[in-house]
Parts: C-alpha cells; sequence; structure tokens
C-alpha cells in the first residue's frame, strides 16, 4: 500500500505525521512546459493557426 501525494508540501505533510517515506509517493499535477516547446514563437504560432482555421486569432 503507498499514500499518494499530490505535491512535494503534502509528502512532506506526510513524513511530519510520521508516515514510513518508503509508503509515499508524490505524482504531481505539474507539466515540464520544455517537453512541449514547438520550436517557433507564439506569434508565428498563432499566425499559422489564424491561417489554418481561417480564423482572427
Amino acid at each position: 500500500d503507498r499514500i499518494i501525494c499530490r505535491s512535494a508540501y503534502t509528502g512532506k505533510e506526510c513524513l511530519q505525521r510520521r508516515i514510513p517515506e518508503e509508503k509515499v509517493v508524490i505524482i504531481s499535477g505539474g507539466i515540464e512546459a520544455g517537453e512541449f516547446y514547438l520550436g517557433e514563437e507564439k506569434g508565428e504560432i498563432r499566425r499559422i493557426l489564424s491561417k489554418q482555421l481561417k480564423i482572427d486569432l
């Protein structure tokens, strides 16, 4: 059995309440934004999407 914590803070709180470290698992809800970098500036991406979707962004 494990206790899943959504943040390092919650994991720390569990440890302070004497939950064994091997039972505490931290799974953050965030993302690494760098993994999703498209290689273009926002303005250029907006221009491309606007043209493809035929709408003003």
